[in-house]
């Protein structure tokens, strides 16, 4: 059975946060390099961000990538924060391993966005080599983009 992430929490979550910094949806699309109709599209769920456009969209709104992501749960509309949440074992030793921190050079803005990694499958228990994985993707896509 497939399941069709809900995209719509997060997205009122990102126009909350928009608005709280009385940003309009052409400012933030101006920041973030994004057109607006494709705001407006993630905030009605009609669209889902790359954690590439996460953390652009952070850095537009001078905030942490997990602030946009740490008090919302895929598959709900309802905000909430919980300490430490979605943090998985992997990653906690991952990024409680000072010589791995060191040898990958793993950035604090690196980190917030492997913190805010989310799964639909709350069983699912991705490895140390998943977020090693995202982590690549991250900077070859920041790359790109510079």
């Amino acid at each position: 059975m497939e399941h069709k992430r809900d995209n719509k929490g997060l997205g009122e979550h990102i126009r909350q946060m928009r608005e709280e910094r009385g940003l309009s949806q052409q400012e933030l699309a101006e920041r973030a390099m994004v057109t607006r109709p494709y705001i407006s599209n993630l905030e009605r769920g009609q669209s889902s961000p790359t954690v590439d456009l996460i953390v652009r969209f952070a850095k537009a709104m001078d905030c942490k990538p997990s602030d946009l992501l740490s008090s919302y749960e895929p598959g709900t509309t309802e905000a909430h924060a919980e300490p430490g949440y979605g943090t998985y074992p992997e990653l906690n030793e991952l990024l409680h391993d000072e010589e791995a921190r060191i040898l990958y050079n793993i950035s604090p803005d690196e980190i917030e966005v492997l913190k805010s990694v989310r799964f639909l499958r709350q069983d699912f228990q991705p490895s140390k080599k998943f977020f090693l994985d995202v982590l690549l993707d991250l900077r070859r896509r920041r790359n790109r983009t510079h």
